[in-house]
């Protein structure tokens, strides 16, 4: 296998991890915070690491779309 497919496959599965960690824990944290009863809007490192885990779950997304592409 040439080392650009195994980068490809790396890429691939690193992006799946980070889609799911991201996915899972952002889930987890809005039931926490909806459970403990807490505002977002007054802890704003939470509310700052969160976003931040949104972008590495859409940016995760993209690379899985452009590696499809690049598999074909």
């Amino acid at each position: 296998m040439s080392e650009r497919k195994q980068n490809l496959g790396k890429a691939t599965e690193l992006a799946r991890r980070c889609a799911s960690f991201a996915e899972g824990t952002c889930h987890e944290w809005k039931e926490d915070t909806h459970a403990e009863g807490a505002d977002w809007g007054g802890t704003n490192e939470m509310r700052e690491l969160y976003f931040s885990l949104q972008v590495l779950r859409h940016s995760s997304e993209v690379v899985l779309q452009r590696a499809r592409f690049l598999k074909e």
